[in-house]
């Protein structure tokens, strides 16, 4: 398992790598394109785990460490009796090379645990919002909301708090244009993919950036949508 991550965390960051070069050498500006070059990286990422158990495996340790942990070594003479009496305490208890992986295995599922939860209830509220949400004038509309929001995976829908119907019509609209450009384009199911990713590589800085970059490049995108509309 530890390998299995180790692997996909070191392909993942390749990706990410690979993918910001070209961006950087195409020059490429477009908020949407950019999403879609990340949304690539996430799904990516998200896929490596599985890719690294079946796939082919990358060697990531080098022949030094292989020899220490697995058989003889040819080193230095003075370190030769430290390294060997390291190796002949690993045969004689072969229980202790294995505690620390345990450790790390049960952190990870501990960490792994917590951030699922809070994906869960994340999601679980966000749908009970949406079921409580009243028609108001042919639109959904909920006390709780602070501000437009889309909800939802396969059928995002829009969300509006109470109040809007005295918003001036300009600010109604642009504000629908924004939520629908959300709905056209399935941001709600590409951040609950980044926040799954994250609750997986909890522990890689690389998918924390990842979902709070899309993000961000999701509401720049819609932005854009709405200045291209002549708001």
């Amino acid at each position: 398992m530890l390998s299995m991550f180790w692997e996909a965390s070191v392909r993942a960051l390749a990706i990410a790598l690979a993918a910001g070069l070209v961006l950087r050498l195409a020059r490429i500006k477009a908020r949407a394109a950019r999403f879609q070059v990340w949304a690539a990286v996430l799904f990516s990422m998200l896929l490596l785990p599985a890719l690294a158990t079946w796939g082919p495996a990358i060697k990531v340790t080098s022949p030094v460490m292989e020899s220490v942990v697995d058989g003889p070594i040819a080193l230095t003479p003075p370190l030769q009796p430290i390294v060997q009496a390291r190796h002949a305490s690993l045969q004689a208890n072969p229980g202790l090379s294995w505690d620390w992986r345990r450790a790390v295995v049960a952190i990870y599922l501990a960490g792994l645990f917590v951030m699922l939860l809070r994906l869960m209830l994340g999601t679980w509220q966000a749908l009970r919002l949406l079921r409580m949400a009243q028609v108001v004038q042919g639109k959904l509309t909920h006390g709780s909301c602070a501000t437009p929001l889309t909800i939802g995976f396969l059928r995002p829908k829009v969300v509006l708090p109470q109040g809007w119907t005295e918003w001036p019509r300009e600010q109604l609209q642009l504000a629908l244009t924004h939520e629908q450009e959300h709905v056209r384009r399935r941001d709600p199911l590409f951040q609950w993919v980044a926040l799954l990713n994250r609750a997986v590589f909890w522990f890689h800085p690389l998918a924390w950036w990842l979902e709070r970059h899309i993000a961000g490049l999701a509401e720049e995108a819609c932005d854009d949508a709405v200045l291209a509309e002549g708001y």
